[in-house]
């Protein structure tokens, strides 16, 4: 994660293995108090996904919700997975 421009404004580099895999690049906003909230398209292999997280920080942990949207062909019916996390600093 890399603050840019506002106090509160962040880049965040997310890599997903194990279930989803791929990469990608959320922006979004960072609150004093550790809420961390960022969206973006991710591609997983040939797909690409909406992907929204929000998430807390404490102490050494990052806790929170994902949310992933398959980017479809107009018309057709969007695909989503839900999902929620837990990252810990070693």
């Amino acid at each position: 994660m890399t603050r840019v421009g506002p106090d509160d404004a962040v880049v965040v580099r997310f890599d997903a293995y194990g279930g989803l895999i791929g990469a990608g690049q959320l922006t979004g906003w960072l609150s004093r108090e550790g809420r961390l909230v960022a969206s973006g398209t991710l591609m997983m292999g040939q797909n690409p996904f909406v992907t929204e997280l929000e998430d807390l920080i404490s102490r050494d942990q990052l806790v929170g919700d994902v949310l992933y949207t398959r980017v479809i062909e107009p018309g057709m019916r969007p695909s989503s997975t839900r999902g929620t996390f837990e990252l810990t600093r070693d």
